[in-house]
């Protein structure tokens, strides 16, 4: 992110996975508000995305830490749904600025009745939590229409660009 505003750039904000354990075990306010100090970089440009482990983790503390990051300015998220298992008990719980529906629902979401079920309600339990929706393995036009069409806010997959290096990013940004 600094050397795309070093070059002159806008830049995207970049998402960040972060495990639970991660999250419960390590100081992870300080250690982002240090790196973010560090390398200068606006905290609106990052986004913590916590990998839901809904099992193993308190509640209480991802609320505190997250009130804690929006407070340095950071977006953070949840990725409940991506997960073969999760709970609408931890969806409940947490205060996310985004909720990730994972791939292994919305590859399925033509094919399948129950996964486009699945999908739109989700997404319109977000709506009514004002909670930011974001549709991962989005693989084609198609796809990309049913989603946009059912309320979902946002996408990620290859119909949007395959993965690239920060040089060819930086190439095709500008």
């Amino acid at each position: 992110i600094r050397t795309w505003i070093d070059a002159g750039l806008s830049p995207v904000p970049i998402a960040l996975k972060i495990t639970s354990r991660q999250f419960q075990h390590s100081p992870i306010v300080d250690n982002v508000r240090g790196t973010l100090e560090k390398y200068n970089v606006p905290a609106n440009q990052i986004l913590l995305e916590l990998v839901d482990t809904y099992e193993r983790i308190d509640r209480d503390l991802v609320t505190l830490k997250f009130n804690r990051l929006r407070d340095l300015g950071v977006t953070v998220s949840v990725d409940y749904f991506s997960q073969r298992r999760t709970s609408l008990v931890s969806f409940h719980g947490a205060t996310s600025d985004y909720v990730v529906i994972g791939g292994s629902l919305t590859a399925d979401v033509m094919k399948n009745s129950r996964s486009a079920a699945i999908t739109k309600a989700l997404i319109g339990l977000a709506q009514q939590l004002g909670v930011i929706t974001v549709a991962q393995g989005v693989q084609n036009a198609v796809q990309a229409l049913w989603l946009k069409e059912a309320g979902c806010d946002l996408g990620q997959g290859i119909h949007f660009g395959e993965a690239i290096e920060v040089k060819s990013f930086l190439s095709a940004y500008r």
